[in-house]
């Protein structure tokens, strides 16, 4: 069975209500308005649960207590309180043979924006948000820390109780409270260690964690390779199925995408940004950089300071 809305759970010596079934669209979990986040309490004891899909928001599952098995897509995998995994938008999942009391933290993807700037830097940030492909998701899961257990826990205690008080300030606490998680999570979490995972993927998230803040390096294919011990040949392959993409297209996005930000400012030359984000051929970047926003550099910045706006087609920055 799956907990009706009518019954509650008490943790830490509080009582919090249940959920029994989850809405697909973030807009039905909304306690206010413009602020896309919100965090669930659930308690799953079954066999089997219905797959469903998340349309438009980020699910940030926290394992409180027990154990059980995770359905994400055809994969089926263990997991256990201290576990945490993120399921993206549009993907299926479901829980299996479980009985199991879960944080369920939901948010929309324009919530990256309190943190994605000064997070993408940790290895644990791209496992989570820049990974997928044909990696298998327990690959993607992480184990807290026995340490860091209880002050995470106490801090999403915190979040719900907010949510329930619905007060003055309660808002900036709940993000003072995610922000601090987040932190936490990026620093004193560790991929589940298994026979099936080797922890390649996890050395391939700090590699990109690295690309995040030195893309305007000489990189070569050769000195990715080694910095993660891998031969040329089977680091494309598992940055492929890690990613979804090549290595090199993966550091032209971060250039390019650097490079956006970059032409905002007015004070520097078009050339100056390019060798700023990693360029040796300004030409080159500006062909590149069409390529990928449907207008030149120049254009763009003109455009950015005239206060134009290009919405979708360039898509967000």
């Amino acid at each position: 069975m799956f907990s009706g809305p009518e019954n509650t759970v008490e943790i830490s010596g509080k009582r919090f209500i249940l959920f029994q079934k989850m809405p697909n669209r973030m807009k039905s979990h909304l306690l206010w308005e413009n602020f896309p986040f919100r965090t669930l309490v659930s308690e799953h004891i079954l066999e089997k649960m219905p797959q469903h899909v998340h349309d438009d928001f980020y699910e940030l599952v926290f394992v409180r207590d027990g154990k059980g098995y995770h359905q994400l897509e055809e994969e089926v995998y263990p997991i256990r309180a201290g576990n945490l995994f993120l399921i993206h938008p549009g993907v299926r999942h479901s829980y299996v043979n479980s009985k199991i009391t879960i944080y369920n933290i939901l948010f929309e993807p324009s919530f990256l924006n309190y943190f994605q700037q000064d997070m993408s830097g940790f290895p644990n940030y791209q496992l989570l948000f820049r990974t997928g492909g044909d990696l298998p998701a327990r690959s993607r899961m992480l184990s807290v820390e026995p340490d860091s257990f209880p002050r995470m826990t106490a801090l999403l205690d915190d979040i719900v109780s907010e949510e329930a008080k619905r007060e003055q300030g309660s808002m900036t606490a709940i993000l003072g409270d995610f922000l601090h998680l987040f932190l936490l999570i990026c620093r004193h979490a560790r991929p589940e260690e298994s026979v099936e995972n080797p922890h390649y993927a996890y050395r391939l998230s700090s590699l990109m964690a690295q690309l995040e803040e030195r893309y305007a390096e000489s990189w070569s294919l050769e000195r990715m390779a080694s910095q993660v011990r891998m031969s040329v040949s089977n680091f494309r392959l598992r940055f492929r199925e890690l990613s979804g993409i090549s290595p090199m297209e993966h550091l032209l996005r971060l250039r390019l995408d650097n490079a956006s930000k970059l032409l905002r400012m007015e004070k520097i030359t078009l050339s100056e940004i390019a060798f700023l984000c990693g360029f040796a051929d300004s030409n080159y970047f500006s062909r590149q950089f069409k390529r990928k926003f449907g207008v030149s550099p120049r254009v763009f910045r003109k455009k950015w300071i005239g206060g134009e706006n290009l919405g979708k087609r360039i898509g967000k920055l």
